[in-house]
């Protein structure tokens, strides 16, 4: 009998973390414009022409390198406007699932040289990021990808295991 109020308690506790609170989805829109923030580092190295972008970053590359930022965000958007978590778990799985096909393939052609990364920065601070090289940057594209299909995985397990009490 005393199990009872905790069970309900465990319930409601699972079913308000489904609803976003208004600093949560204050969160989710920080971390679009962060993304945003990103997404304008990358467009400065390629239209500054710094040599980051390799001759290989064509096509295909250009498409599921910047592809990658708009399914990234879309997730945030949707989870903001509606302020709930599982209506968006299907689509992020998906979208996890794009992003982990789309960094094998990125690793494939790997069209980026990191001895450039720093020059987007000023100068000031280029040292701090000096030390990433192109194997390290494959190492985290690995690391990525991983977490992508996990990501996926747990998205997809969060919204068929979800209850609405």
């Amino acid at each position: 009998m005393q199990s009872e109020p905790w069970n309900q308690e465990q319930r409601q506790r699972g079913k308000n973390n489904e609803v976003l609170t208004v600093g949560q989805r204050f969160g989710e829109i920080v971390s679009v414009f962060i993304m945003l923030l990103i997404l304008g580092f990358y467009l400065y190295h390629q239209f500054a022409n710094t040599g980051f972008f390799t001759a290989n970053f064509v096509g295909w590359a250009v498409f599921v390198f910047y592809g990658s930022f708009a399914l990234s965000v879309l997730p945030a958007v949707v989870r903001a406007v509606i302020g709930r978590r599982n209506p968006v778990r299907p689509f992020e799985a998906a979208f996890n699932l794009l992003l982990a096909s789309g960094f094998i393939y990125l690793l494939a052609v790997f069209p980026f040289n990191f001895s450039h990364f720093s020059f987007a920065l000023p100068e000031a601070i280029r040292f701090m990021f000096t030390w990433i090289t192109n194997d390290i940057a494959k190492v985290a594209l690995v690391l990525a990808t991983l977490g992508f299909l996990v990501s996926a995985f747990v998205n997809a397990v969060k919204y068929l295991t979800f209850r609405q009490n």
